[in-house]
């Protein structure tokens, strides 16, 4: 009977490490050799968040020491192919991995393998120094290469921003014939879209962590298509989201205090209807409370829901996008004796 091999997920978010033991747990008749979560001291192999706060120490640390030791990184085109799993973790590229470990590990340890701690505030010191002066001896694996992981991409996949659009446009200009597509850009959560069903998938928890989507601009031909097999592995633990909520979050993100092309500053302001308030931002639901009770300027909804103006404006713009907003320009005081119309007076006002 095959021995049980560990991996240690180190510096991942939880709910990264959950989804790996659970892809683990379901895919194990795949396996070649049995494997199972474990901790970093013990584990024959270590999957190493190189993005986070501590990463990048880490993996020179387990490097320097012997382990074998995998990138777990967003790059698009990682340094070392080889030695690196894709955010998010995919059932297929997770067993193929292991499996191609697995076939290299005798069930021994390595000499020179030394436990290993997850770096933290604590360890983080010149403690560590020894460690990085060996490894700069090793020749096989120089400190250089790590950092390069985490690199800016070229200059070249920047589309020109005459020949771009940012995420919530690209939603609405996506045809559902085009099929599945994975989003990927370095240092950002890839993102998987489903234009037929329009809806989108992560592997994070909440909206915040994809913020740098809503800035990023976007080609056509950075968007990677997904078969029907890779789109099903991609996403088979994942929850489905609507659009709604990424075009929402995209226009919150980027609206940054400034009222959208349209809606007049001094105009009154109201909800047709009572939105789904994510839990990230709680002055939401105040500014939507008040904004569901009637009509109220800017300045009279920061007021009564003690929330800043520029709160007030992103969430109008937000929710503006999604059609959920109605505006009532102000009209100008007439006199007792004018007798023209409504109409006659929006146009003196646009006039003026």
């Amino acid at each position: 009977m095959s021995k049980t091999r560990t991996i240690a997920v180190t510096g991942a978010s939880e709910q990264d490490a959950t989804r790996i033991t659970s892809l683990l747990e379901r895919h194990r008749h795949k396996l070649s050799h049995p494997w199972e979560s474990g901790a970093a001291a013990d584990a024959a192999l270590l999957l190493v968040d190189i993005e986070s706060t501590y990463g990048q120490m880490d993996w020179l640390r387990a490097r320097s020491r012997g382990r074998l030791v995998i990138a777990y990184t967003s790059a698009a085109e990682p340094l070392e192919p080889e030695f690196s799993l894709r955010k998010p973790v995919v059932s297929g590229e997770l067993v193929a991995l292991l499996n191609r470990f697995g076939a290299g590990i005798n069930g021994a340890k390595a000499e020179a393998a030394a436990p290993m701690q997850p770096a933290n505030a604590e360890t983080y010191d010149a403690s560590s120094a020894p460690v990085a002066a060996n490894a700069t001896k090793r020749s096989a694996t120089p400190v250089e290469r790590p950092v390069q992981i985490v690199a800016p991409m070229p200059p070249k996949m920047d589309p020109p921003r005459s020949q771009a659009c940012f995420i919530d446009e690209l939603l609405g200009a996506l045809d559902a014939t085009e099929g599945p597509l994975r989003l990927v850009h370095e240092g950002l959560p890839s993102i998987i879209v489903d234009p037929a069903r329009q809806r989108w998938y992560a592997g994070v928890g909440g909206l915040k962590p994809l913020a740098g989507w809503s800035r990023h601009p976007l080609c056509r031909d950075q968007l990677i298509h997904l078969d029907t097999a890779e789109f099903a592995n991609a996403t088979e633990i994942m929850s489905a989201q609507p659009y709604s909520r990424l075009i929402w979050f995209a226009r919150l993100t980027r609206s940054e205090g400034t009222l959208d092309p349209g809606l007049p500053r001094d105009a009154r302001y109201r909800l047709t209807r009572w939105p789904l308030v994510e839990r990230e931002f709680p002055k939401h639901f105040r500014i939507a409370t008040q904004m569901m009770r009637g009509t109220g300027t800017i300045q009279e909804i920061a007021v009564q829901s003690t929330a800043g103006i520029a709160d007030v404006v992103d969430f109008i713009n937000a929710y503006n996008a999604l059609g959920y907003v109605e505006c009532q320009a102000m009209l100008p005081v007439t006199a007792p004796n004018d007798r023209s119309g409504l109409l006659e007076r929006v146009r003196k006002s646009l006039r003026n």
